[in-house]
């Protein structure tokens, strides 16, 4: 135990010390009078519980975007299972991945699920009610949907937040 190791380790330095006296020819001090300071041991578990932790994360954020970069991978070369089956990994893992939610409102409109477009679409405009673009893609979303009354002010909106861009 960390007990024993300390009690070997004074150990061998007085022993040392002794044995390099007396081969130098010098006289012997009184070693049981010695006292070693205790060198400070800090309480690593909590240093080390943080490592793990932040470790955790940057596996996730790094698995979370490779799966990302797979499924739009996946999408371009229109195979839409495999960017279904990336983009549910990622968004199991974090339901508010924006790219994620964008993809998939994409994909369940190439799909003809227009209301899980919206779903994802309202979910992702949740996140950041000024993202315009979310906005926009969310008013297109709901006029395939059929809900053309209620696409209007996501519409307007969109154009309003960003007025220069062209697109909307």
């Amino acid at each position: 135990s960390a007990m024993t190791s300390k009690r070997s380790s004074r150990r061998f330095a007085a022993t040392a010390a002794l044995w390099l006296s007396a081969a130098a020819g010098c006289q012997l001090p009184e070693v049981s009078k010695w006292k070693l300071p205790e060198p400070p041991v800090p309480d690593v578990a909590p240093i080390r519980k943080e490592r793990r932790e932040d470790a955790v994360r940057e596996f996730d954020e790094r698995r979370n975007a490779a799966q990302f970069l797979a499924a739009q991978t996946s999408w371009r070369q229109g195979d839409q299972p495999r960017c279904r089956e990336a983009l549910e990994k990622v968004l199991d893992r974090d339901p508010n991945q924006r790219g994620a939610l964008l993809l998939s409102a994409d994909l369940a409109l190439e799909t003809e699920h227009p209301q899980k477009a919206v779903d994802s679409l309202r979910r992702a405009l949740s996140l950041d009610p000024r993202d315009a673009e979310v906005a926009y893609r969310l008013g297109l979303a709901l006029e395939t949907a059929g809900e053309t009354a209620e696409a209007v002010p996501y519409l307007r909106q969109a154009a309003q937040t960003d007025p220069n861009n062209q697109e909307y």
